[in-house]
């Protein structure tokens, strides 16, 4: 990966620029796991499965 720089990061292989934002890791909100498979998106909402209980929820990504 490339040198950081003001909230941009250098993409040296291709040639791109990417903004850098944070990532929140989501948990299950049922039995508090990180392991789940997202299944699916429409626009900015996420399907989530957990796999540790399989219950499915949904996930909200938050403007910038």
């Amino acid at each position: 990966m490339g040198k950081e720089s003001g909230g941009w990061v250098n993409g040296e292989s291709s040639g791109g620029r990417w903004k850098v934002v944070k990532y929140h890791p989501i948990r299950c909100p049922d039995c508090g796991s990180r392991s789940h498979r997202q299944y699916g998106t429409e626009g900015r909402l996420r399907y989530h499965r957990c796999k540790n209980c399989e219950v499915r929820y949904r996930s909200w990504e938050a403007e910038s």
